[in-house]
């Protein structure tokens, strides 16, 4: 073997495999970002949102928000609207950016390994596991986390270009102020950064960062909802009534997410044996290694118990900063550093199941979406449930629901706290604005003003489906695939029963 030693071939055949499974996600995501289908069940809201931009209305306007509003933001859209008005506001465009944003947030993390000490092929390999866990379900989909994660990472960079001080924390700061309006935790950096400076640098300047965390934070807010009216009531809310914590879950998702991210635990586990039990005084702490401690303690009370998107929180706030935290000091290691080349094939296989492996199946998903998208078409007036918005969206027909209405009620029954109620609309308004959406879909059912209707078999109380068995039949069933989420179910197609006239216009 030309004197190569049996722990080197091993380590290099480890390399190799865990190279090959990395070209195969990259090689998936290129052809799921190309695919003009859903992905995952509430891709279509964003369209609407993107939509109405593109309209040059406003999506958080109180009297539509059930139509084109988002629990997430205005920050993705906006980012998204230049690149739909050149490429049309579908899927593809969607993705791609989100896309773009995971290559940029995963190019930082490349440079942090690099200046670490590692070589180039393990710098690949780190960040290639980072970046599994970023497209991962829901990263790599029409939503906000891809564009999200890439400004929390570029904070994080520029605070850490300037060591931390006055300009490079300012820098960092409104990095951050712009990932809070893509998706609230993005906002993450501007107060970890405070919180280490406070413990590990100099308190003082650590309380003044804090504090001009917070007043930025809630100026962004105020001055948001000021142009956004709905903006509070939707995405504050929401994010607040959403978090429910479950502790059974936390359990669930650190199983999962221990087993995803094995080869950085092992070689973490291996570089604190060599530690000797020797523990770094405050000060000497760095920058990765307090985020990766302070990024676990808010999952661990906070995050990680939030039934939510299994495992997103995990890969945008943790993963990053363990995978510099142990691959830089294991550069220094090569025991450790062996321990996780050697881990990456056995991760691979053992999370290969969170991934739809067969391209195929996203070409398939492509066509059996395309044949609804015809009978959509070929419909006067369709009423349809969330895995159609983003089609309905784009032929600018009305929408009952996006996958992200239903978190209305939230905010329409809610008694909130007295720093967010000035932000608010009164109960009263959003009650008549949920009312009134209901009542035109129970109208346009009742007088058969639908001419085809695509419903799921959890429609919500938006779409009646009592209502609907009165008036309507079902002609025949459909099955959708969102590969990238590994959901199938069937969609139940309906028509107006016989002998009950529908109106011969379509609803306004």
């Amino acid at each position: 073997m030309g004197g190569v030693s049996t722990t080197s071939l091993v380590e290099r055949t480890a390399i190799a495999l865990a190279g090959a499974a990395l070209v195969w996600l990259v090689l998936l995501h290129a052809v799921m970002v190309g695919t003009e289908a859903p992905m995952e069940m509430r891709d279509g809201a964003m369209l609407a949102t993107t939509e109405a931009l593109l309209r040059g209305e406003n999506p958080y306007a109180i009297p539509g928000l059930l139509e084109t509003g988002n629990v997430y933001g205005i920050g993705y859209p906006l980012v998204v609207a230049p690149f739909a008005w050149l490429l049309g506001p579908g899927f593809a465009t969607h993705r791609l950016v989100a896309a773009l944003g995971i290559l940029g947030a995963s190019s930082i993390v490349f440079s942090w390994l690099r200046r670490g000490g590692l070589g180039l092929g393990d710098a690949l390999l780190g960040t290639g596991l980072v970046y599994a866990g970023l497209v991962y379900y829901t990263g790599a989909a029409a939503r906000p986390d891809g564009v999200g994660v890439f400004l929390m990472l570029a904070a994080i960079e520029a605070m850490r270009r300037d060591d931390l001080g006055t300009r490079g924390y300012v820098i960092g700061l409104a990095l951050s102020l712009l990932g809070l309006v893509c998706k609230i935790y993005f906002v993450w950096p501007a107060f970890a950064a405070a919180t280490y400076v406070f413990l590990c640098r100099d308190w003082r300047r650590g309380l003044a960062y804090g504090v001009a965390a917070i007043g930025a934070t809630a100026a962004t807010l105020i001055l948001t909802n000021a142009l956004l009216p709905g903006y509070a009531a939707f995405v504050l809310v929401a994010n607040i009534r959403a978090s429910d914590y479950e502790f059974s879950y936390l359990l669930r998702q650190m199983r999962d997410w221990s087993l995803f991210d094995l080869p950085l635990l092992a070689a973490g586990a291996v570089l604190l044996w060599r530690a000797r039990g020797r523990i770094a005084r405050r000060r000497d702490v760095g920058l990765f290694a307090a985020m990766t401690v302070l990024s676990t303690i808010a999952l661990v009370f906070c995050l990680g118990g939030d039934p939510g998107a299994h495992l997103s929180y995990f890969f945008e706030l943790l993963s990053p900063f363990l995978a510099v935290t142990v691959l830089a000091a294991a550069a220094r290691q090569p025991l450790a550093l062996s321990v996780f080349r050697l881990a990456l094939p056995v991760a691979a296989l053992i999370n290969a199941h969170w991934f739809p492996l067969d391209p195929g199946r996203i070409a398939a998903a492509e066509t059996r979406f395309a044949e609804t998208r015809m009978l959509i078409d070929g419909g006067r007036a369709v009423l349809a449930s969330t895995e159609f918005a983003g089609l309905l969206a784009e032929e600018h027909r009305p929408l009952a629901a996006t996958g992200h209405a239903r978190y209305f009620v939230n905010a329409a029954h809610y008694d909130p706290p007295f720093w967010l109620a000035p932000l608010l609309p009164s109960s009263g308004i959003l009650n008549a604005v949920w009312d009134r959406h209901c009542a035109e879909i129970r109208l346009r059912i009742e007088r058969q003003r639908y001419d085809l209707a695509l419903t799921d078999p959890w429609p919500g109380s938006l779409i009646p489906l009592d209502l609907l068995a009165k008036r309507y039949r079902v002609v025949r069933m459909l099955t959708i695939d969102m590969p990238w989420a590994l959901q199938t179910w069937p969609i139940q197609v309906w028509r107006p029963r016989s002998g009950m006239a529908a109106a011969s216009t379509p609803p306004g």
